[in-house]
This record gives structure tokens, sequence and C-alpha cells, in this order.
């Protein structure tokens, strides 16, 4: 019984923890962008330049029309979110999934998984 308490006070300050983290980004990040349906962010990477490259997959049209189900989705952002430096949407006509990104070393590539 102790460790089942242990383990649920643990879950509470695991998620008390998430929830300052979500707040603290959302409260510096002065943009947003959003299609019509859901979007799932999934990676991130910060550049030299402190702009943002973030990814991950939606249901619906967020930078160009939905291929498929589930397309997948870049975007460079401003140092403080508030727009988009280019943006890629790109799917078939299944479920396309972008799960994790990387940047290589030069900055130059961005390396996705799904």
């Amino acid at each position: 019984m102790l460790d089942s308490k242990k383990a649920m006070v643990n879950l509470f300050l695991t998620l008390s923890i998430l929830i300052i983290v979500q707040i603290t980004l959302q409260s510096d990040c002065e943009g947003s962008f959003h299609s019509d349906v859901f979007d799932f962010p999934f990676g991130l990477a910060n550049l030299q330049d402190h702009t943002f490259i973030v990814g991950g997959s939606t249901l619906g049209s967020l930078f160009s029309d939905n291929q498929g189900l589930e397309d997948i989705w870049i975007a460079r952002l401003t140092s403080n979110g508030e727009s988009t430096v280019w943006s890629y949407q790109h799917g078939t006509g299944y479920t396309d999934s972008l799960r994790d990104l990387a940047i290589t070393d030069d900055e130059d590539t961005v390396c996705f998984t799904g």
C-alpha cells in the first residue's frame, strides 16, 4: 500500500511539473498556428539563430491541403514563435506521421522519423 501511495505522489509531482512547463511555454510564445482538426507537435529543435524547427502530424490542412488521414508537417518559427519562417506539409492517401526530428550539426538538414 505504501508503494502505491508513493507512486501516486510521484505521478502527481510529475504532472505538476509538466503543467508548469506548459504554462511557461505558452506565456513566452506570442503566436500560434493550427488546422481546423487536430495537430500534434512531436519534435522541437532550437537553432543557433534562436529560431525553432518544430514538426509533427496533423489530421487537417495546416499548411496545405491534407492528403490522407494524417499528414506530416515541419515549420521553422521565429524566436518568439510569432510567425513561421517556412513551413511544409506532406502526405499520401494513407497515414503519414512524424514522431521526432533532429537537425544536423551544420543545421542544413532536418531529419525525422515516423
